[in-house]
């Protein structure tokens, strides 16, 4: 539309952050108001899944059955892939999954987080990790300032929040975010 109004084109940047960070919506809102949830998991039926403590943060694990033997090469826990151990097998690992779950966690604990995803990377078993950032970790990212994908306002009944900003962003006719109108703001 603007190329017919204007007859000039602009410059439209979307990127795959922005547009993630979008879907954020209320959660950024309950991040600031609530605990964060290190409970979560990726699912009922394999183990281990889930959120993991490094030595500086979390790795998201999601060990199908056929990463078992890889990972415990590439951990150093050959003995965990017998039959007759407690994580031997997909059922057991499910069956003992609290306790694997703090086993594995003292073992992750020994590196951070980024020196794990190098060391997975350099195995030939496919591992798939990730590094996790909390809201708060991702709000502050430098990618995500840069971009300005979240930005802060000011409720005046509520106070300070967070919301994510317009995607995609226009060069020449930028959107915006505009607050609603309180209660009663429009009744006459």
């Amino acid at each position: 539309y603007e190329r017919a109004d204007s007859g000039q084109g602009q410059r439209i940047d979307i990127s795959m952050l922005d547009a993630t960070v979008s879907f954020l919506g209320h959660q950024l809102a309950e991040y600031a108001a609530t605990p964060k949830n290190e409970d979560a998991q990726f699912g009922p039926d394999f183990a281990p899944n889930g959120y993991f403590r490094a030595a500086d943060g979390y790795l998201g694990l999601l060990l199908l059955p056929d990463h078992w033997v890889g990972f415990c090469e590439a951990i150093d826990r050959g003995e965990w892939t017998n039959e007759d151990h407690p994580y031997g097998t997909n059922a057991s690992r499910l069956e003992h999954r609290e306790t694997l779950h703090e086993d594995l966690e003292a073992v992750l604990n020994e590196r951070t987080a980024e020196e794990w995803i190098t060391h997975f990377g350099s195995y030939e078993a496919t591992i798939p990790v990730a590094d996790v950032n909390d809201i708060g970790e991702l709000v502050d990212h430098p990618q995500v300032r840069a971009q300005e994908a979240v930005l802060e306002r000011e409720h005046p009944g509520l106070g300070e929040y967070l919301t994510p900003n317009v995607v995609p962003k226009f060069s020449r006719t930028p959107g915006a975010i505009e607050e609603a109108p309180l209660l009663g703001d429009d009744t006459d």
